[in-house]
């Protein structure tokens, strides 16, 4: 697994060692609980498109995670949740930030979100609201898009797009 060690970060009055690092798939269980927790779909979770992050503790618990779904030049940035506990101490930025380097290595050009209710965070952290009919085109393969082309898009949904390359 590669891991990122963090910043710590201040919890419950006390300074707690974060660590970022890949999935595996044994962390299956416990991201679909909290992408649930956190109302968000864990459908593809795992597809072979995908890449997922987990941020943990020191301990081993899981207060936060992200996706990765590829689709040619372009990903999705997708199942960013962090557990209540854990808001507002920068573990969303940081694993986002982990996806963004990731996206480069692998030569990304372009990284889309959908989002219902997270516009403004993502738009703090430099991501440009973008028509949804764009991020779809460009994200024709991604299992979340094909997911969606399926069972039909969410009414208030908006996209964004960062440029990674």
């Amino acid at each position: 697994m590669n891991i990122a060690r963090s910043k710590p970060i201040e919890m419950l009055g006390k300074q707690i060692a974060v660590e970022i690092g890949f999935a595996v798939t044994s962390d299956a269980t416990e991201l679909q609980s909290l992408l649930f927790v956190c109302g968000l779909s864990s459908h593809g979770l795992f597809a072979p498109d995908a890449l997922y992050w987990t941020a943990r503790t020191a301990n081993g618990r899981l207060i936060g995670c992200s996706g990765l779904e590829i689709s040619g030049q372009a990903g999705l940035l997708r199942s960013v949740a962090v557990s209540e506990d854990a808001r507002g101490l920068g573990v969303a930025q940081r694993i986002v930030e982990c996806v963004l380097a990731e996206s480069r290595k692998r030569s990304i050009r372009h990284v889309y979100l959908f989002s219902k209710d997270s516009g403004g965070f993502f738009e703090k952290l430099g991501w440009l609201e973008a028509p949804v009919p764009e991020a779809a085109q460009a994200l024709a393969t991604a299992t979340q898009v094909r997911h969606y082309d399926r069972t039909g898009w969410y009414p208030n949904e908006r996209a964004f797009r960062r440029d990674v390359m």
